[in-house]
């Protein structure tokens, strides 16, 4: 792909904020339209792509019958099938074959993924189970460096015990878990990674319940080990730090 121009389409403004930030080697950075056909028909006429790549997608059949009318080749990759899609087939098995045989090649999560396609009539051939390719972006397993755990304030002693991607509801549950262990295994520490950041107030808000100290990322000194249990992420970009630095 290092010779190929790639335009990347977001769901959200804060996963736009985030593209922009990182810097991606991308051409375009654009909102995904919604799935009605005037609007993917006129996406894909004006960006006229070689390949539509969906990432852990859900059905997007307009998108997807865009794609392939304008001669783009479809693939999935992480592929993953919520009740939501799940529904959708049982439902709508017509349908549901349909835009699924327009797809070429499927790189499923888990063989549960795999065995949803293949009993929505998808040729085996076109399914390979690759695992959570998010975990392809950690370094080798054990592999830690001094500064993995630094980078956060903690010493390379401790333990540390990260949350992430902690999605709305979860952060209660989480937070008791983590204060449960923290009484068998007395100093663990944690990085807590919420999904979005417009919900730090309420993280904050139950971890001041529960007497934990904690700091938020960015204003962590750049210096010195900090005396908290607890670092909040509230940056975009840095779950891949928080994953390595975990115990």
């Amino acid at each position: 792909l290092s010779n190929s121009n790639i335009a990347l389409s977001v769901m959200t403004a804060g996963g736009y904020k985030a593209a922009v930030s990182l810097g991606l080697p991308v051409k375009k950075i654009f909102f995904a339209p919604f799935d009605c056909s005037v609007l993917t028909r006129r996406v894909f006429r004006l960006i006229r792509p070689d390949a539509f790549i969906l990432v852990e997608a859900e059905f997007w059949p307009n998108l997807v019958r865009a794609a392939r009318l304008n001669g783009a080749r479809v693939f999935m990759i992480n592929a993953r099938f919520s009740k939501k899609s799940e529904k959708f087939g049982a439902l709508f098995p017509a349908t549901s074959r349909k835009i699924l045989g327009k797809i070429e090649l499927f790189l499923a999560r888990e063989k549960r993924d795999a065995d949803w396609l293949s009993g929505q009539g998808v040729a085996a051939g076109k399914v390979l189970v690759t695992g959570n390719m998010k975990y392809d972006l950690l370094e080798g397993a054990g592999a830690k460096s001094v500064s993995d755990k630094t980078v956060f304030g903690f010493p390379e002693k401790d333990m540390v015990f990260t949350a992430g991607s902690v999605r709305k509801g979860e952060e209660q549950p989480v937070i008791d878990a983590f204060v449960s262990a923290r009484q068998k295994l007395g100093g663990l520490k944690m990085i807590f990674a919420p999904r979005h950041l417009g919900r730090l107030a309420i993280t904050e808000k139950i971890l001041n319940q529960k007497g934990i100290k904690y700091i938020r990322l960015s204003a962590l000194p750049a210096s010195a080990e900090n005396k908290y249990d607890c670092v909040v992420v509230d940056s975009f970009g840095r779950l891949k730090d928080a994953y390595n630095a975990a115990d």
